[in-house]
């Protein structure tokens, strides 16, 4: 129960450490850019990125001065790493359900090459999850489609 505890907490601190640096990036800086910005050691930044720690409170008020971001926008990122990592994790649970034989009732349907089911019909299961790809997706591109050049000269 307590490593539960500890595991869930680790996994809440590389939510926030992971958007932090999202946001970063966004805004056209390196982590080691955001430490020199932020008054930070780049350790600092790249232990928050792997979850190992998390800002606290003056630390985290010198990365959004140095972001010129809200609380709000940080909070955002880590929502959309937080509803990735649980979305995978269901998505790991379920792949390591007891799997039946091909073939016995119940059992997924055998896969063609071309990834649909070999009755050539693709199940209604198999549409929502291309649904929720997609949608992934596109909100995946929204928020990189105006990532500034890394390669320009900043200002």
């Amino acid at each position: 129960m307590v490593t539960r505890a500890r595991s869930r907490k680790a996994d809440q601190k590389a939510d926030l450490g992971k958007a932090i640096v999202f946001l970063a990036d966004r805004s056209g800086l390196k982590q080691s850019e955001l430490a020199t910005l932020a008054g930070m050691s780049p350790k600092a930044v790249s232990s928050w990125s792997r979850g190992k720690s998390s800002p606290g409170r003056r630390a985290m008020e010198a990365v959004l001065t140095a972001l010129n971001c809200t609380e709000d926008d940080v909070e955002a990122a880590t929502t959309m790493f937080r509803e990735w990592r649980l979305k995978m994790h269901r998505q790991a649970a379920s792949n390591l359900e007891i799997k039946e034989t091909p073939g016995s009732p119940g059992a997924p349907a055998s896969r063609g090459a071309s990834g649909l089911p070999s009755s050539g019909e693709p199940s209604s299961s198999d549409d929502e999850h291309d649904r929720e790809v997609g949608r992934t997706a596109r909100k995946l591109f929204h928020l990189l489609a105006l990532a500034p050049d890394r390669k320009a000269p900043r200002p």
